[in-house]
Formats: C-alpha cells, sequence, structure tokens
C-alpha cells in the first residue's frame, strides 16, 4: 500500500509500479516495499523523510541501510543498464519525496542550499563506504560486526534500539563472516554487556 501526498491514489501492491507525469512525488510507502529493484529503474532521487531502507546488490548482498535524510537512487541518472540491477526495499514503514531528472535539475538551480545539501548526503555515504572497505581490509570479524552495529544503530549516548530487526543471515552478510561466527560473536557481546536481544530480533547496543 502506498500513499501519494498528491491526488488520493493508493495502490495495494507490495512493489512501486507505473509511471507518473508528477515531477515531485510524496510518498509513504509501508515495510516490505520494493522501491526499485532489478527489473525496474529507480523513478529519480529518493530523499528519504522518515523511515529506513536497505540497498542490496545484484547477488542480494546488502550493501547498506539508509537513516533519514539520506539520498539514494542517483545512479539512476548515469544512464547505464548494470545499475537496475540494484535493489531498495523499505524496511519499516517510510515517507519518501522522489525528484524527477528535470526537477531535481531545476531544484538544483533554483536552490542552491538544496543542491549542496544533496552532495553532502551522497559524499557521506561514499565516505561510510570507503570506511566498510578499509574495515573489510583491516579488521577481524569481531570488530566488523561491531562497527557494522553502530553504523546501524541511532546516533545517541546509553543504551540505543536498531530501529529494525537483522537476521544472523543478514548479519553474516554484512559482516562478511559465517553464521555460526555471527552467532557466536553475538552471544559474545552480550556476555560482555555490551548488546542485549529481545526474541523478536530488537537487538540494542551501547554507545
Amino acid at each position: 500500500m502506498i500513499s501519494r501526498k498528491r491526488g488520493s491514489t493508493t495502490h495495494r501492491s507490495n512493489r512501486i509500479s507505473g509511471r507518473c507525469p508528477i515531477a515531485v512525488e510524496e510518498l509513504s510507502v509501508p515495510q516490505g516495499t520494493e522501491l526499485f529493484g532489478a527489473d525496474r529503474a529507480p523513478a529519480g532521487l529518493y530523499l528519504l523523510r522518515s523511515g529506513h531502507v536497505r540497498l542490496f546488490g545484484a547477488d542480494e548482498t546488502i550493501l547498506d541501510h539508509l537513516n533519514p535524510g539520506a539520498f539514494f537512487g542517483e545512479k539512476a541518472f548515469l544512464g547505464r543498464p548494470a545499475l537496475k540491477r540494484q535493489t531498495a526495499v523499505a524496511v519499516s514503514p517510510v515517507k519518501i519525496t522522489v525528484y524527477k531528472k528535470t526537477a531535481l535539475q531545476r531544484q538544483m538551480q533554483d536552490d542552491p542550499h538544496f543542491a549542496t545539501r544533496t552532495l553532502k548526503a551522497l559524499g557521506r555515504r561514499l565516505d561510510r563506504y570507503e570506511q566498510v572497505i578499509r574495515e573489510f581490509v583491516r579488521e577481524p570479524a569481531d570488530r566488523r560486526l561491531a562497527y557494522m552495529l553502530l553504523r546501524v544503530a541511532p546516533s545517541r549516548p546509553g543504551w540505543v534500539q536498531i530501529p529494525f530487526p537483522l537476521s544472523n543471515p543478514e548479519l553474516s552478510k554484512m559482516a562478511g563472516t559465517s553464521r555460526w561466527r555471527i552467532s557466536h560473536l553475538l552471544n559474545c557481546f552480550q556476555t560482555l554487556g555490551l548488546l542485549r536481544r529481545r526474541p523478536c530480533g530488537g537487538e540494542r547496543t551501547e554507545r
């Protein structure tokens, strides 16, 4: 189900489909919705207003978890077919703004602050990806997992709850190690008092 701010149309589907002539769209999307994927390119540049989005690669590798304020889907403007293989899925109810290409160009020309904000947000993502690459090259699995959990947790002191469920198979893909190793490391983190786990998968970690 997708709620569109312009008009009263509601789509009962777990995929966003079709074309819309509106240059800028405000969407409310339920958990589990595929925003774009292997057979469908992004509709434009997405701004995540609230909620959380997970990005997958062509082989279902988890590439990133996006928090409010993040831009994504920018590769659609490069016009390379291989980029359509990336998939974005809402892992919680989300609100997003979608800028079509013409609207984005006009917005950046008319609002330099918006253009600067967009470039800074994309630059922060690149910095984060570089950090992940360094961790895979230099750090053991326990440190990679710890850094990854801190990245997806809210940035505030004390105990914080990761805002969406993460299974051991998903964690193993993100940390680049086996499911058995993930289970062992999570138990170690709990023993050390660094992590609390709930039966429903709501991990809490201390910053």
